[in-house]
């Protein structure tokens, strides 16, 4: 018997697609799930509630739908010339992304030092007529230094083309904003005004970019640039800069900023590079060396440039997160590069690494031994909140039972308005309480993991940490909370999740 029906797709959260021989009867009450007849085969296509998808597993003539992708044009080994020679790709997880998207419908404003833009592997990515030079009042950003140049070509250089590099993100637009000045020769200087760079700020602003990146710095930070900044936060830009090349303790401005996503540099081993500065205000590490990139001209370069290529990249791979999620929101985008990040270090956020090396969620899946311990957090929790918000989580183990151990609870602030960034260090203790421990004290006796872990962390008044409400007091930015056990002669397994408080109300209608 066929059924007849209006064929609609349904993206319900609360259902899972199966299909049915049409030859066989259905189940009772399982007619009003179809969704589509694929006539003249032996199939009907039903939507079931998750509630019985249990059930619908443990019949022989019901089957899973299985999920493909489209083929993108670069799946296949891209055919550009230096493009084997682009370790940053793979050590991302870029070309697996690829497959779902390479950055339709993003735009990012760079501001740098302009663009050429008849360089052809920037060809048809580049918003020349919509970008502006502050450093010499034209509406011509054409890059007589270069570095812009450089930069777009680690961003939105064309894939696929048989010439050149590939960049992060192929598919994306680029609006360029240029802020230095040329001088009496024709050449273009590599300094620029703090307040250019507040009014390109302002310009990018005001267009449909998604992202504004700046591989730049500031030797101190002043208040029209932050106020420039705070405006492109509270409209929803995502904010990315470089950390500075000065290989000193000291992020520069604006990566010093708690909203700003500051970046330093790695090398392929992944060590930080010598001249990446670090320090409260680092958050990310991204590839800063031996990296092929367009010219100005049609010529391309293999070279060293620290934390400029570091932010380029990064503004890459947030294009291509913001182009899977299109509607997500800047602080979704943020906290899902930040949760993706491969930790370095020291457990957790620390100060020369940051939260870790920058990486794609398609990389980022960890897959563990169905018979090691697990900690793992409530997959529910959200990643980003706004003030008044209640934040509720849970820590579970598995495997963990039969073991003795100790499990500490590590929690990473934001860095302040002061250049201070909070640590605070809490052990779990039975019955279930917390006491405070300094940072590397020895640890207490180990309890016996008499059960599996279950711990309600915040959430609840009677939550190890509290109720959870979201205090005006917290200043926004990005915070870390790291659970780790040690169990069996020091073993050690850890959960982390990274969360972004948010001041901007409005969206709190998209979260």
């Amino acid at each position: 018997m066929r059924y007849w029906f209006l064929l609609f797709i349904s993206c319900s959260l609360h259902a899972e697609t199966v299909l049915h021989p049409a030859s066989e009867p259905l189940p009772s009450g399982w007619q009003q799930y179809v969704i589509q007849d694929l006539a003249p085969l032996d199939w009907v296509v039903l939507d079931i509630p998750k509630s019985e998808a249990r059930a619908t597993r443990q019949r022989n003539h019901v089957y899973k739908d299985v999920r493909g992708h489209f083929a993108a044009d670069v799946t296949t080994t891209p055919d550009d010339t230096y493009y084997p020679e682009q370790w940053h790709l793979n050590a991302m997880g870029v070309p697996e992304m690829w497959s779902i998207t390479q950055g339709e419908n993003v735009t990012i404003a760079m501001l740098d030092s302009g663009i050429d833009p008849n360089q052809p592997d920037l060809a048809g990515n580049i918003l020349f007529e919509q970008g502006y030079d502050f450093g010499d009042d034209d509406a011509l950003p054409y890059d007589t230094l270069g570095h812009g140049t450089q930069m777009a070509g680690l961003m939105v250089a064309n894939c696929g083309n048989q010439i050149g590099i590939c960049g992060i993100a192929p598919k994306a637009k680029l609006i360029p904003y240029k802020l230095n000045t040329q001088d009496a020769d024709g050449f273009g200087q590599s300094s620029f005004s703090s307040a250019d760079l507040a009014a390109a700020i302002l310009a990018a602003t005001a267009t449909d970019a998604d992202i504004i990146s700046m591989s730049l710095v500031l030797p101190e930070s002043v208040p029209w640039v932050e106020q420039a900044l705070q405006y492109a936060k509270s409209v929803g830009k995502i904010l990315v800069a470089a950390t500075g090349n000065e290989g000193n303790e000291k992020v520069s401005f604006p990566a010093s900023l708690p909203w700003v996503l500051g970046i330093g540099a790695h090398d392929e081993n992944n060590e930080p590079l010598f001249k990446s500065n670090y320090g409260d205000g680092l958050d990310l590490l991204a590839p800063g060396t031996d990296l092929w990139t367009t010219q100005a001209g049609q010529q391309y370069t293999n070279f060293t440039v620290g934390t400029s290529a570091a932010t380029a990249i990064t503004a890459g791979l947030l294009a291509l997160l913001k182009a899977e999620q299109i509607e997500a929101s800047a602080p979704e985008i943020l906290a899902k590069l930040l949760n993706a990040s491969l930790d370095l270090s020291e457990l957790g956020y620390d100060l020369n690494t940051g939260f870790g090396k920058a990486r794609l969620p398609v990389v980022a899946k960890i897959i563990h031994s169905a018979d090691a311990p697990q900690l793992t957090y409530d997959s529910k929790s959200s990643n980003v909140y706004h003030y008044y918000d209640r934040f509720v989580v849970y820590l579970a183990s598995s495997q963990l039972q039969g073991y003795s151990g100790n499990v500490f609870f590590r929690f990473n602030f934001p860095i302040t308005a002061q250049g201070q960034r909070t640590h605070l260090f809490s052990v779990w203790q039975r019955p279930d309480s917390v006491i405070s421990v300094p940072y590397n004290a020895d640890a207490p006796e180990p309890n016996l993991f008499e059960h599996e872990l279950n711990l309600f962390l915040f959430g609840a008044q009677d939550a190890l940490f509290g109720d959870g409400l979201i205090s005006t007091q917290l200043i926004e930015g990005a915070y870390e909370l790291l659970a780790y056990a040690t169990y069996d002669s020091k073993q050690l397994i850890t959960a982390r999740k990274i969360m972004w408080l948010s001041q901007n109300l409005l969206e709190k209608n998209i979260d």
